[in-house]
């Protein structure tokens, strides 16, 4: 075992399935919700204990310890993480717990993970013991790895975060970038951050890939490249 900066003791764990996805599919039987189009919808007819049990799942979403600050924003399926795996090295900024970056290396991707507070120290995490080792840098340290992939999670669209790290990798000669979250003008990336990338890349993303949201969120992934 290694000792990482942060003080957590880190090595090679053994694989550990999805055990978001497998909370959430939990959830979403239990409370009759139902997936429809890659998003969890509060519309169903079998709510055991009404407004209740509506009030508990939401809660298990949103609450000081919920599942998005357990684990990760957006909920990773398996034929996401497969496709990630198969984009070649990654590099992530804003990792928090680094739970992405788990389930991409458990099945073979070859990714490093950085954000700019130790996940014990992230308001955005449970602050729990990290799923992956996150190293502490700001987001530009995303330049130094212009030779991989470029992998953004909810980047907040309070902050300048995607842009800076966006713009810093692209001006070191990097060429992809994997974003997953809302469109402009959703909860997630500011506008600069778009307006960077209508400019410089062209958006590629597959089809058949995309990501399964909570309910009233509208997660999507974009592949960004320089063509």
């Amino acid at each position: 075992m290694e000792l990482n900066d942060v003080g957590i003791e880190w090595g090679t764990p053994p694989p550990i399935g999805n055990p978001y996805l497998d909370e959430v599919m939990e959830l979403v039987e239990r409370n009759g919700f139902r997936v429809h189009h890659n998003e969890i919808d509060f519309v169903t007819t079998m709510i055991r204990d009404g407004v209740l049990s509506l009030a508990e799942a939401v809660e298990n979403v949103l609450g000081d310890r919920s599942l998005r600050h357990r684990y990760a924003y957006a909920i990773p399926r398996t034929d996401v993480i497969q496709w990630m795996v198969g984009v070649g090295p990654i590099v992530e900024v804003g990792a928090g717990k680094g739970y992405w970056a788990r389930m991409i290396s458990d099945v073979g991707g070859d990714i490093i993970a950085y954000d700019l507070l130790p996940p014990q120290e992230n308001p955005a995490t449970d602050r729990d013991t990290p799923w992956y080792q996150v190293l502490v840098a700001d987001c530009e340290i995303a330049a130094a790895h212009r030779h991989r992939t470029l992998f953004m999670c909810w980047p907040p669209y309070t902050e300048d975060m995607a842009f800076r790290a966006a713009r810093s990798y692209l001006d070191a000669g990097g060429r992809r970038i994997i974003y997953i979250g809302e469109g402009r003008g959703g909860c997630t990336a500011d506008d600069s951050f778009f307006e960077l990338m209508s400019a410089r890349m062209t958006d590629v993303s597959p089809a058949n890939i995309d990501i399964l949201s909570w309910f009233g969120i509208h997660d999507h992934l974009y592949d960004y490249q320089v063509v």
